[in-house]
């Protein structure tokens, strides 16, 4: 009978340990430096093909200029 009054007795719940928040914080500054990463990853991508495109309308107007100094050329011979 002894063994069925112990079972009845209520648990103690055990302390929160101190450092129960900073897994909480951990996971938050971690999906913090993610989005971070794919911020950086996005503009370094956004300045590549701004790059890019920036060179392809670089050789437009080469292309442009060349065309145009062909014409003068033929104007003027």
């Amino acid at each position: 009978m002894s063994s069925n009054s112990n079972s009845n007795r209520k648990r103690k719940k055990s302390p929160v340990p101190p450092n129960q928040g900073s897994k909480t914080s951990a996971v938050a500054t971690q999906n913090n430096l993610q989005q971070q990463l794919i911020v950086q990853r996005v503009q370094t991508t956004s300045n590549q093909t701004n790059i890019a495109g920036g060179q392809q309308n670089q050789q437009v107007i080469q292309t442009t200029n060349s065309a145009e100094r062909q014409i003068l050329e033929q104007e003027i011979a």
